[in-house]
């Protein structure tokens, strides 16, 4: 079966199962769950539970050579879903083809806990990292998909404005970044997107906001000032209604000096990533993140 083919398969079964905007959420964080409960994690990887900050985290550590970088990754899910459980999987297969130790940030998530909380437990996370546990900035890479990869553009601003050394990079995999729910491609994308839905965005926006200026950089880093952030990756697929969302950070940050490299890869969905091992696109993607650290990293000649 080719790339191709597997790639309809997954968009149209992600079609099938897409539930409504307006089901119970209890209904849709289990959902988030389940999807990936029979996925495989990867073999290589072991995993230690811990708290960073006050909140639960996991450690994701490949074997082998000891890793010379540390990703502190925040998962999606609008802030309003997701959990150690549903990243469980895409964690341990960056860990593994990055060869670098991942720590799966468990952060508090709306309406129970709106804006500011998951940027607090972000920050307090890093803060933990660079502090108790004395890992040294210059290898520290925060990371993240969707509302995760929003967090972590509103966890650099932050950082930043609070005077805290900041970490190596960031990686963001289909960020949202823009709560205004404007972006153009939130319609033009909207037939070939079988994930986003612009009622979906607008519900978890909602709760996550409470009341909260949506062009707030703290919760639309779209709106930002990025002067002195760190090299940012930002990878999104071109079948997104969130392509908007990464192509207005890249300009922005750019525009700004900051190192940007937007890789828009062709018929790919929202966070494709997750579906490792199972895509090829995805552990490609997986892949380049790795070879974009390194190459971050490696001695200039």
């Amino acid at each position: 079966m080719t790339d191709d083919v597997l790639l309809g398969k997954l968009v149209a079964l992600l079609r099938e199962r897409r539930l409504p905007a307006d089901t119970p959420l209890p209904e849709l964080r289990l959902a988030m769950e389940l999807a990936v409960a029979k996925t495989p994690l990867a073999s290589n990887v072991s995993i230690t539970q811990g708290q960073l900050g006050g909140r639960d985290c996991e450690w994701f550590i490949p074997a082998g050579v000891p890793p010379k970088k540390t990703i502190l990754y925040f998962h999606g899910g609008g802030y309003v879903l997701g959990s150690l459980n549903s990243i469980r999987p895409l964690a341990s297969y960056l860990a593994s083809l990055t060869h670098t130790t991942v720590i799966a940030l468990d952060y508090r998530l709306a309406p129970e806990h709106p804006f500011p909380h998951a940027r607090t437990d972000a920050v307090n996370a890093y803060k933990a990292l660079t502090g108790r546990h004395a890992v040294p900035p210059s290898t520290l890479v925060l990371a993240g998909d969707s509302a995760g990869g929003g967090l972590v553009l509103a966890t650099l601003l932050a950082l930043r404005d609070d005077g805290q050394p900041l970490p190596l990079a960031g990686v963001c995999l289909s960020p949202w970044t823009d709560l205004t729910l404007t972006a153009a491609s939130l319609t033009q994308n909207a037939d070939r997107d079988p994930q986003i839905t612009h009622a979906g965005l607008r519900l978890m926006a909602t709760h996550y906001l409470a009341g909260s200026n949506p062009q707030d950089p703290g919760v639309s880093p779209r709106f930002g000032s990025y002067h002195n952030i760190p090299p940012l990756l930002i990878h999104v697929g071109d079948a997104e209604g969130l392509l908007d969302d990464s192509r207005h950070v890249a300009k922005q940050a750019g525009n700004a000096g900051v190192v940007v490299t937007l890789d828009v890869w062709p018929n790919m969905i929202h966070v494709w990533h997750a579906f490792a091992p199972r895509l090829p696109q995805a552990m490609d993607a997986l892949h380049a993140i790795g070879v974009w650290l390194d190459e971050l990293t490696a001695p200039v000649t």
